[in-house]
């Protein structure tokens, strides 16, 4: 695939980042999972993007827990599960990442619920927005 003429180098690697994280999102489907005896079961999510050492990261989960953790490398590693009925969407640069999880349906009113692991550059900044639930550091 040939890049887009008058485009700088910049825009072209935001652009194909914003493509990779659009790829990862939407390996997870708002499909709600069963376990045999019919109760609602959690799904689990593995999710990764390359940041810059000292990038925003923003994260919103309405409820349930976030653990926050921090390494040495240039990137965000997020795992752990999110409700049946949530829909987990990210996108963003190199220097500025949103994460989180929203109702799957439209005007459902349930807030959106995960329980994360996420693990930032040591020299990120974090911004976590919730309404309901824990938030710890390590």
């Amino acid at each position: 695939m040939s890049a887009p003429v008058g485009l700088s180098r910049a825009t072209r690697r935001r652009r194909a980042l914003a493509a990779l994280l659009a790829a990862i999102t939407s390996v997870t489907t708002p499909v709600a999972a069963h376990a045999q005896d019919g109760a609602r079961t959690e799904r689990p999510i593995v999710r990764g993007a390359a940041v810059a050492p000292d990038a925003v990261v923003r994260l919103y989960v309405p409820a349930g827990t976030v653990r926050v953790t921090t390494w040495e490398r240039d990137s965000v590693a997020v795992r752990g599960t999110t409700a049946p009925a949530v829909t987990v969407f990210g996108a963003g640069t190199r220097h500025a990442i949103k994460l989180g999880v929203e109702p799957a349906t439209p005007g459902d009113t349930r807030l959106a619920r995960a329980d994360w692991v996420v693990t930032v550059p040591r020299r990120a900044r974090l911004w976590v927005k919730m309404i309901d639930g824990a938030i710890e550091t390590a």
